[in-house]
Formats: structure tokens, sequence, C-alpha cells
């Protein structure tokens, strides 16, 4: 999503972990909803930890055995399942 240019990785709108802690600390609740075996697992827990040291509100899980991707194929993944309730009581107890 940002083609060749690493620079516009550094950008915040792009990468929200990239944002000055000013800026995270204003942050609504999160909702974290990690794959065990993703890549991007260790950033999201790290970014997961921030916001939290900032006081913002975060629940997050992290479903066992899972990959990048997993909660968009049901068919092969049933723990597709337990994210989407994960994401369905998150965003219910949000309101």
């Amino acid at each position: 999503y940002t083609g060749h240019n690493p620079e516009k990785a550094k950008d915040p709108t792009v990468s929200p972990v990239m944002a000055s802690d000013d800026v995270l600390k204003k942050f609504p609740p999160v909702i974290f909803l990690n794959a065990q075996c993703d890549p991007l697992e260790e950033e999201g827990s790290a970014f997961a930890e921030r916001l939290t040291k900032l006081g913002v509100s975060v629940n997050r899980k992290v479903i066992p055995n899972t990959v990048h991707v997993f909660a968009q194929y049901p068919d092969i993944f049933p723990e597709a399942k337990e994210a989407v309730d994960f994401i369905k009581d998150a965003l219910a107890k949000a309101k």
C-alpha cells in the first residue's frame, strides 16, 4: 500500500505506529486482533503495549495457531469464528 516508497511507511497517517506519543494518547479505545504466526504480531504487540502505557484503552487478543489474514478464510481456519466473535463482543462493549 506504500508502493516502493519507504518514506510513505514513516507517515503516521499510513502507519499509526509512527505517530508521536502526543497524538497516540488521544486515540479512542483500540481493538487489536493478531494471528499468532503473523509476521506483524510482534509489531502489533509492541504497539498495543505502547498505547496502554499512554493510557489508551486496549482490548487485544492473539488467536493461537493462525496466520496473517486467517479471519478472511473461515472455510480453512475454524478460528475465524473466534476472531469475529471477539470483534463483535468488543464493539458491543464499546457502545
